[in-house]
């Protein structure tokens, strides 16, 4: 007699296929949400590369982590009796960038870590004074040293004893900024919420939380446990190449000859020397200097001048001037002013003589 239905091992084996399928589905969804995770990761390391140029380019310099205890995404955490960060690594200073709290976290919700060079977070300045960012450290960052100074090393194979030297401060390739996720296992991240989640245990995995040494390890991503743990951290790193050379594309720095830094530092002052311009004639202070004509026009010489530009900035430029005034009477070979950049041995002197022909030049001096 025939029946209808399924025998319980028709039953079974449906069941067990199920259960392959499943388990292969969820595999497969597991795998695709890793990617997606990593791929938001990769997308949000690489716009805090975009926005810590256009910082460098703004500042010369790049910004403090934001360690605080607070998350502010401020680059407020500074010494102030030295202008250095209070850490080289912390959160990525989202709001002084620029960017949404969102872009600084990566596929898992976890804050990306910010590490930097400590002579990239301070403009050079020959007499520095308030803000306390500015520094007379020569290695202070500036177009003519950009030496990064964070070791980038690789294990390959996973198991190999020693890491190989990707970024090496000592052969001056050091790298200038890391940005790295702790992955999918979440080890040693700080979540949104502000909370640190437990560190890793694998060597490799808990050099890139224990960042103090600038050094970071980078290397395939596995879950086998060998001598050095497992890894699946995300590293991204910064050199001073990729920093300098769109910027220089841009002409945000025009230039990395120290002459020609000289040469378009001397073009502000000339046109600050400019605006001085008063008739020999004139009755109202600045009162003319004896001997000016009063078919004649003089020009005042300032001690001191501020050089705001990018590339006086980034050189470390500054101006000694004679305070003292030119006009046709006072025309010698003596020096009016001196312009200095950091890294140029010999500095750019200009006499009264060469001042005279430039403001005939360009302000048809008489």
């Amino acid at each position: 007699m025939k029946t209808n239905g399924y025998t319980l091992v028709e039953m079974a084996v449906v069941l067990v296929i199920a259960g392959t399928l499943l388990g292969a589905g969820l595999k497969l969804l597991s795998v695709q949400s890793e990617r997606a995770a990593i791929s938001a990761t990769q997308k949000n390391q690489e716009a805090i590369k975009e926005a810590l140029i256009n910082y460098l380019g703004r500042f010369s310099r790049l910004p403090c982590p934001d360690t605080g205890a607070i998350v502010d995404g401020l680059d407020n955490d500074r010494v102030p009796a030295t202008g250095f960060c209070a850490s080289a690594f912390g959160r990525v200073p989202y709001a002084d960038l620029g960017l949404e709290k969102s872009t600084v976290l990566d596929g898992w919700d976890n804050y990306i870590v910010y590490l930097v060079s400590p002579g990239w977070v301070q403009t050079y300045s020959p007499n520095p004074s308030l803000p306390y960012f500015t520094t007379n450290i020569v290695n202070a960052f500036w177009p003519g040293v950009r030496l990064g100074q964070i070791n980038v090393g690789d294990r390959f194979p996973a198991n190999a004893a020693a890491l190989t030297a990707i970024a090496n401060v000592a052969t001056g390739t050091g790298t200038a900024v890391a940005l790295v996720s702790y992955g999918r296992t979440e080890a040693g991240a700080t979540n949104i919420a502000n909370n640190v989640i437990d560190p890793p245990t694998g060597a490799d995995e808990l050099t890139n939380v224990n960042l103090g040494g600038l050094l970071v390890v980078t290397r395939e991503m596995t879950d086998i446990v060998g001598p050095n743990g497992s890894y699946d951290d995300i590293i991204k790193t910064i050199s001073p190449s990729d920093f300098i050379s769109p910027l220089i594309k841009n002409e945000t720095f025009r230039t990395t000859t120290a002459v020609a830094v000289q040469n378009e530092i001397n073009d502000v002052v000339i046109g600050q020397i400019i605006n001085t311009k008063r008739s020999c004639a004139s009755a109202t202070p600045p009162l003319p200097p004896a001997g000016c004509l009063p078919t004649d026009y003089f020009y005042s010489i300032p001690a001191n001048m501020v050089i705001n530009t990018p590339n006086a900035l980034a050189w470390g430029a500054f101006y000694v001037g004679n305070p003292d005034f030119v006009y046709p009477g006072n025309i010698s070979a003596n020096a009016a002013y001196i312009i200095n950049v950091n890294g140029q041995s010999q500095s750019k002197v200009i006499t009264y003589t060469e001042l005279f022909g430039l403001l005939a030049r360009y302000s048809g001096f008489h």
